[in-house]
């Protein structure tokens, strides 16, 4: 389970379609709140997640959760 909600990206020249496509009115280097579950697939930021079996918590890259 995910227990992070939201996280700050910075927009760069990789993101930025993504992003603006999403519906999000940016520009690059500015800095974004989003839910976690619009990070793309491949997304490398950290997320923190808990075990639903044994209830441990750790930190995961988005892309090895997904």
């Amino acid at each position: 389970m995910i227990i992070t909600r939201e996280i700050v990206v910075k927009i760069n020249e990789s993101n930025f379609s993504y992003y603006e496509n999403l519906g999000y009115d940016i520009a690059i280097g500015e800095e974004l709140m989003i839910p976690v579950e619009l990070l793309s697939k491949g997304s490398h930021f950290k997320i923190k997640c808990q075990c639903d079996g044994c209830g441990i918590q750790k930190d995961v890259i988005y892309k090895n959760y997904v």
